[in-house]
């Protein structure tokens, strides 16, 4: 007498397969999802490691340029700003904006540094290069007379 391993009727042959066609589409759907999040991880890791110029210039000007926080009106920025406050071999332009009494956004300073960091009375071009980076940041402006409006430190740096 033979005995079977088998609680089923069907044939060994026939257990434990898969139709072949449900597995290559699993494998498939498997390696598209790793290509798409190795995709992503790819554009989230590279778009990080750019250097660029901009924000640290603007937190330079920002710190040696305002006192608690505040930009006064009766220290101009060629006056609080020094080359070893600028980054070097860089460009920079700075402007600081403010609200009026009639709430429009007018120049209140401005002044263009060399890639030594030295004061320039003229900005060399009448625009900047393509490769110009901005960045901006609001700011409080107090007048002479104490008053504080609302503004906005801008600066453009450029090699």
């Amino acid at each position: 007498m033979e005995m079977k391993l088998f609680s089923s009727t069907s044939e060994a042959a026939d257990r434990g397969q898969n139709e072949p066609t449900a597995a290559l589409i699993a494998v498939a759907f498997m390696v598209a999802g790793l290509m798409l999040f190795a995709g992503y991880h790819y554009d989230v890791v590279n778009q990080g490691s750019e250097r660029t110029a901009d924000r640290p210039a603007l937190n330079m000007v920002y710190d040696h340029s305002t006192e608690s926080g505040q930009f006064h009106t009766d220290s101009p920025l060629v006056s609080v700003l020094e080359p070893q406050h600028l980054p070097r071999g860089q460009n920079i332009y700075v402007k600081v904006l403010w609200r009026d009494d009639s709430g429009e956004l007018t120049t209140l300073d401005q002044a263009y540094f060399d890639e030594d960091g030295e004061y320039q009375a003229q900005h060399p071009n009448l625009g900047f290069p393509s490769n110009a980076q901005n960045a901006s940041r609001p700011i409080a402006v107090q007048r002479p007379d104490g008053e504080t409006h609302g503004g906005r430190l801008h600066v453009t740096v450029w090699e």
